[in-house]
């Protein structure tokens, strides 16, 4: 038997080795998939941590990930024999069967790291787990495989087939250290992950398995690792990456990034996938356009998805990590808007109609029944919740929108006639010119300016009135708070 398996493992056939349960076909992964790796939420949950969205509302996580930022893929560590403290471990197979079944029942994909080990395996370790300790390199080719099928089949005793299976986490150097350390025997780290990739397909014909690594910016390190597996005949489905830039200098990492992706699709014809991104909670403007950025890149390469490691995770959560996107109130920052429709739109949600409140004065945008002097609707401050001050933002292209009212169906317009006190007066329309296309400006805060296409200037709300004594918004120049609108979503 374990001649047999070994066997499969140096032959990367995999048809061979018969289970009591035939394989099963996983349902078709996300075209792209937007994803986070939420491993920690378990224990911080556990321990009394609830999750807010933008408004302030409590949700599920996973909820908010989903509607809020588009996000339609979830990744969990699992470790071999975890300790059960949640800052340092947590993620046993049972542990990580129970998130699955969240994600699943809440329509995303699921993807899965083995470890291979009780505790953080990375570039800087790849320690055996204490019980495999002292095998053989025959042994521990034995356990990864009986491991990896147990791990699939408590997924899928639950109901759960994963999508991908990272064989390892951050193997730049192999893996269960010192047999599998390529610096040292490629071979033997290309056989171990032929050997976990055979049982996840023993299991699951349709998963796809993944070899991931650190540093995606560093070209050389992908074509030494990848092309040394490959010369050793390894068979593995795709290569990951982990991305964590600065805020200074996210733009060259993402672009050097986008050249290992080519250059690893060029070599090798295989798939890419990031699945592992972060940077420090304090710059989410950065973030966000960091975010926008590689999703952008990584679909220019080919790739198949980003993922944002442990963006629930409070600051300063598990030893001082600071690259998660929510505040300590619970609140999100900005960062993960750069998920929805590239990024440039605030967050928003295409399906959805917003409020647009006032950073200076609380009160919403509403288009007022009663007519100006000149005869026009006028679109002014008001208290009323009502449906004349639900908008929505219907995607033009390059970063523009056209802002529609929910009662009346018409976009909001800067005519270029006069008010009866000399200024240009907004307000509903049927016309569709570039007068009616609106820019998100991100002003920090969760506040975004509104810049006219036609014009270049701001929504604002004037402090003179109107011939009917109302307060007229109209176009300035001006950048203070009464160019600043929050977006609530109503719906």
């Amino acid at each position: 038997m374990r001649r047999l398996r070994l066997w499969v493992s140096l032959l990367g056939i995999f048809g061979l080795w018969l289970m009591q349960v035939p394989p099963r076909e996983v349902e078709a992964a996300p075209a792209f998939a937007k994803g986070a790796d939420i491993s920690w939420i378990l224990g911080l949950e556990a321990q009394g941590y609830t999750f807010k969205d933008r408004n302030g509302q409590t949700r599920d996580v996973i909820d908010i990930l989903k509607n809020d930022y588009q996000m339609n893929a979830i990744r969990i560590r699992v470790w071999v024999n975890p300790s059960e403290d949640y800052m340092n471990g947590y993620m046993n197979k049972d542990r990580a069967a129970d998130l699955a079944v969240r994600a699943k029942n809440a329509g995303m994909a699921v993807m899965l790291t083995l470890h291979y080990s009780d505790s953080w395996a990375d570039p800087g370790k790849q320690n055996k787990p204490a019980a495999w300790r002292n095998y053989s390199f025959q042994e521990l080719m034995d356990a990864v495989w009986a491991h990896t099928v147990d791990v699939m089949n408590t997924m899928q005793a639950r109901g759960v087939t994963p999508d991908w299976v990272q064989i390892g986490n951050e193997t730049n150097d192999g893996m269960l250290w010192p047999e599998g350390r390529a610096s040292t025997n490629m071979r033997n780290y290309a056989w171990l992950v032929n050997t976990g990739h055979n049982a996840v397909k023993s299991v699951s014909s349709s998963t796809k398995t993944i070899v991931h690594l650190s540093n995606g910016w560093d070209t050389a390190l992908y074509e030494w690792n990848i092309g040394g597996l490959i010369d050793n005949g390894a068979n593995f489905d795709m290569v990951a990456m982990s991305l964590y830039p600065e805020p200074h200098n996210w733009s060259t990492i993402n672009s050097q990034a986008e050249t290992t992706m080519n250059r690893i699709t060029q070599l090798y014809g295989k798939e890419v996938i990031v699945s592992e991104i972060g940077m420090y909670y304090n710059y989410p403007n950065e973030a966000k356009a960091f975010i926008a950025d590689i999703i952008s890149k990584t679909q220019s390469a080919g790739g198949k998805g980003v993922f944002y490691w442990e963006p629930a995770s409070p600051p300063g959560y598990n030893d001082n990590y600071q690259k998660g996107a929510w505040y300590a109130n619970g609140m999100p920052t900005g960062a993960l808007d750069g998920f929805v429709s590239g990024g440039s739109d605030g967050g928003l949600n295409p399906h959805a109609y917003y409020k647009l409140v006032n950073r200076n004065s609380g009160k919403v945008l509403d288009v007022f029944e009663r007519s100006t002097a000149d005869g026009a609707a006028i679109v002014q401050w008001s208290d009323n919740d009502g449906w004349n001050q639900h908008w929505q933002f219907v995607d033009t292209g390059g970063g523009w929108y056209k802002i529609v009212n929910r009662l009346s169906g018409k976009l909001i317009d800067v005519e270029g006639r006069s008010t009866a006190d000399g200024a240009p007066n907004i307000q509903w329309t049927d016309n569709g010119g570039w007068n009616q296309h609106w820019r998100l400006i991100d002003a920090g805060g969760g506040w975004y300016k509104i810049e006219n296409r036609s014009s270049g200037k701001l929504i604002d709300i004037e402090a003179r009135s109107t011939a009917d004594g109302a307060p007229s918004i109209q176009w300035t120049d001006n950048g203070g708070w009464n160019q600043q609108w929050q977006l609530v979503q109503v719906q």
